[in-house]
């Protein structure tokens, strides 16, 4: 099982700690290799700033996104730095995913902009979106191997 632990912000930090500790205290630290973790939506260099005074290196996933309802008007600029800081020298960013994307419009938006994943109410429209010849070549489904 993959998972990514999500929190609303730098202030619940606590909770990634709790969590460690209860892989540790059961003997499968190993474990959190399958385990991403989220800042959720704090300034990025807030969330940069907490996981490392969390000691935490590996496996940060940052995500971007409202609710469906409202996602469609929802800017891309933090989704966009994200990513940018994934890419960067610096980065302390591992994947950049976007949620809940549900219009095939913002399917194509997200994409363009390098996302690692996406969340989606609406599965098959982001299968024929990939399968787009434009995309086709650059994206495919997850598996259980990511």
């Amino acid at each position: 099982v993959k998972v990514v632990v999500y929190v609303e912000g730098t202030q619940d930090a606590e909770v990634f700690v709790g969590f460690i500790e209860e892989f540790k205290e059961q003997g499968q630290e190993s474990r959190l290799k399958d385990v991403g973790f989220d800042g959720g939506m704090s300034y990025l260099y807030e969330i940069r700033d907490m996981f490392k005074a969390l000691g935490i290196k590996d496996h940060i996933w940052q995500g971007d996104g409202k609710t469906n309802c409202i996602s469609a008007f929802y800017p891309d600029g933090r989704l966009r730095r994200a990513a940018f800081i994934r890419d960067s020298k610096k980065s302390f960013i591992s994947k950049v995913y976007h949620w809940t994307i549900d219009l095939k419009i913002r399917m194509r938006s997200s994409l363009n902009v390098g996302v690692d994943g996406m969340i989606t109410n609406d599965p098959e429209d982001l299968l024929d979106v990939i399968r787009e010849p434009y995309y086709a070549e650059s994206f495919r489904l997850a598996t259980i191997d990511d």
